[in-house]
């Protein structure tokens, strides 16, 4: 699998105007999104088709703002784009067709797989964090009802209370 590309490299421009309220809606779900999903890394630049100097975006997306250019700051020739209304979710999934974002989780079967104990491995359990992918083993046995703690190689306490030894 490719690595993915860092959030620093991805380049949001938000083409508004003034008075639109359906700009004022996107705007809040691409900056949202930004926020969210990248932790305000990625760039982010709003511009005013009707400010001095944008006739050019002005001509482009007169009928069509609110518009949102997202690209690779490395690939500037591969622009890919949403207008009018589009939510968060629509934006990630652009943004992962560029390269960017999360690798694809793992099925629960796949990580079931992996977390197997191999031949002549003795595990007690082991543990996902599934935000950030870490693998990590646990030595210390889970409780295995209400209050009791159980050995692993003695079976159930029931004279051992879960929790801080006295």
């Amino acid at each position: 699998m490719a690595p993915r590309i860092p959030w620093n490299l991805l380049r949001l421009t938000f083409f508004t105007k003034k008075d639109c309220s359906l700009c004022q809606t996107a705007a809040i779900n691409a900056v949202g999104w930004r926020l969210s999903e990248t932790g305000n890394k990625a760039q982010y630049k709003t511009i005013d088709i009707f400010e001095p100097g944008n006739e050019k975006w002005h001509d482009a997306y007169v009928f069509d703002v609110p518009v949102l250019h997202i690209e690779n700051e490395n690939e500037p020739s591969k622009i890919l784009k949403l207008m009018h209304r589009f939510t968060g979710e629509e934006i990630g999934a652009k943004v992962q067709e560029l390269g960017f974002g999360y690798p694809p989780l793992k099925t629960f079967k796949e990580a079931k797989e992996e977390t197997r104990p191999r031949e002549g491995e003795d595990r007690d359990y082991i543990t996902i964090d599934t935000v950030s992918d870490n693998w990590r083993e646990s030595k210390t046995p889970a409780p295995s009802r209400k209050g009791e703690v159980k050995d692993h190689k003695k079976g159930p306490n029931k004279n051992k209370k879960a929790g801080p030894e006295k």
